[in-house]
């Protein structure tokens, strides 16, 4: 609802940035908004990821460019109107089919080689993804701009509805930040950052601008496109749930909005990064405005006494930029951090089998990452070894040693879904699948797109906001207290239990989840772990 209210009060500009856009009710919706917007006068400027919102047209999208054939007049900050007529203009970011980007490339290289000063190369490479979220309205006009980010994209599986609108109790369970100025904002703020920051994605040499085509629009593709965003638009906004939500907009702008610091973050380097695994720790200490430079403290050790993050695939990583000794251990770093004083303590909320939409990332997890921030080396090579020889061992997980260890008392890994869960037998509870990416340290945090793994610390842009400010920290903090609700913790009995309830239950989760160990072997065997 805030999303299409913003778009439906836009004024001047609308900037969008998203990884997945689909082609479903929300999508559709969506663009009926925008495409009404341009109609008003107001510019649109639209990326979408070209792995991320694949597809072999783009009919849809090209749709919305022709919205601007009945483009109203742009209009002043006081309203006068102008000669101008608005524009629609949507690029997919680092196209994987944008052969002229591909001959520009190759044609800057070989002209390199004879300049003094080399130009910048087209980087079109497959890994260097757009994972962003970010809707900025307004963005240059100082009392009027709007930023959202997080984690939600562009498809009804992150608004909980199926496609008749019916709602979907299965659906990603995630989190987003609206930023907005002050009332009385006379200077460049939140908004005009946001929008100078999408001007970077928008224009990165590898896009790709989506043009119409004329055999198309002589079909009428695109007007039935465009037919098909309105019916969208109209069956969202007769949803109960979607009318609540929107009539209370105006109440929730008075009572739930914060006075915060914030700060952008983002992982632009990673677009054009070279040698991204093996040279990872030099590329991160390159980027002032990293998150996870910001986060983890690498120009200082943090000087906060909690930390509380939840993300979807968590990884601590390691990173070498050379032989022996990692240059960056999360892990270890974060163990030394939390047990040099005994005030300091870790929360952690993160899918489980049971909520995860990713089995790969989540071998990972289970066999790699909770094992390496837990466990001593013995107990972690037992566990690792073998279904019958780890898990279902009950001289192992039963022991002293495993129990200490995974009821560490300073450091907590929750993973959400319990054995009333649906997916398990007579339960009826519906967990979803945790999808949100925020962290909280004391009075400040984050609220962005990084999911905290490999790919995000090293291949994908993402971003976020840092803040300050101790009453969205406790908003935060509610949050992260009912996800842990609804949660077990690491290798407690609890888990273990509905771990093997879900493999005695039978189905794709269960043999899953009873291949973790030999999915594990083989992505870390084959290095593919950067990838996930």
């Amino acid at each position: 609802a805030w999303k299409i209210h913003l778009i439906g009060n836009a004024r001047h500009t609308i900037d969008l940035a998203y990884y997945i856009f689909d082609r479903d009710t929300v999508g559709y919706a969506m663009l009926g908004a925008l495409c009404a917007a341009v109609r008003r006068g107001v510019d649109v400027r639209l990326v979408v990821d070209s792995i991320g919102s694949l597809h072999p047209t783009h009919a849809e999208l090209k749709a919305l460019v022709t919205c601007a054939d009945g483009a109203g007049a742009l209009r002043t900050p006081s309203g006068r109107q102008l000669t101008q007529r608005a524009r629609a203009q949507v690029v997919l970011f680092n196209a994987v089919s944008n052969l002229s980007g591909q001959l520009k490339s190759l044609g800057r290289r070989i002209a390199n080689v004879f300049r003094k000063t080399p130009k910048p190369r087209i980087s079109i490479k497959l890994n260097r993804r757009l994972h962003d979220k970010l809707l900025v309205v307004d963005g240059e006009f100082p009392s009027r701009g709007a930023v959202v980010i997080g984690g939600r994209n562009v498809s009804n599986h992150y608004f909980g509805i199926r496609e008749d609108g019916s709602p979907d109790p299965d659906s990603y369970r995630d989190v987003e930040l609206l930023l907005m100025p002050p009332r009385a904002a006379s200077n460049a703020g939140v908004g005009a950052i946001a929008a100078r920051y999408f001007q970077i994605l928008f224009l990165h040499l590898g896009n790709k601008d989506l043009q119409p085509r004329s055999l198309a629009r002589n079909f009428g593709v695109y007007r039935r496109q465009r037919e098909r965003f309105m019916a969208a638009l109209a069956r969202i906004r007769s949803i109960p749930g979607f009318s609540r939500a929107y009539r209370a907009i105006g109440n929730e702008l008075d009572g739930h909005m914060r006075n915060s610091t914030v700060r952008l973050a983002h992982e632009l380097t990673n677009l054009t990064s070279r040698r991204a695994a093996t040279s990872a720790a030099k590329n991160l200490l390159s980027n002032p405005n990293s998150i996870m430079r910001q986060m983890l403290g690498f120009d200082g050790r943090p000087e906060f006494a909690t930390l509380r993050l939840v993300s979807p695939y968590l990884f601590f990583v390691r990173f070498w930029d050379g032989p022996g000794d990692p240059a960056i251990d999360e892990a270890r770093y974060l163990r030394e951090w939390v047990e040099g004083d005994p005030r300091r303590r870790i929360e952690i909320v993160s899918n489980s089998v049971l909520t995860t939409d990713n089995h790969l990332a989540q071998a990972l997890i289970d066999m790699e990452m909770a094992p390496r921030l837990l466990l001593d080396d013995e107990l972690r090579e037992r566990w690792q070894r073998s279904l019958r020889g780890g898990e279902f061992n009950t001289e192992l997980v039963g022991g002293e040693s495993w129990r200490k260890a995974v009821g560490h008392p300073q450091i907590f890994f929750y993973q959400t879904g319990r054995i009333d869960s649906h997916l398990i037998g007579p339960g009826a509870t519906h967990y979803g699948k945790l999808h949100a990416k925020f962290f909280i340290a004391d009075d400040t945090g984050f609220v962005g797109t990084t999911n905290f793994d490999y790919r995000s610390r090293i291949l994908n842009n993402e971003a976020g906001f840092f803040f300050t400010d101790a009453e969205l920290s406790a908003d935060l903090d509610s949050e992260f207290e009912r996800l842990k609700s609804m949660s077990y913790r690491w290798g407690s009995p609890e888990w273990l239990q509905m771990r093997r309830a879900l493999m005695a239950r039978g189905g794709f989760k269960s043999k899953v989840t009873r291949w973790q160990r030999m999915v594990y072997r083989f992505l870390h065997g084959f290095y593919l772990s950067w990838l996930i």
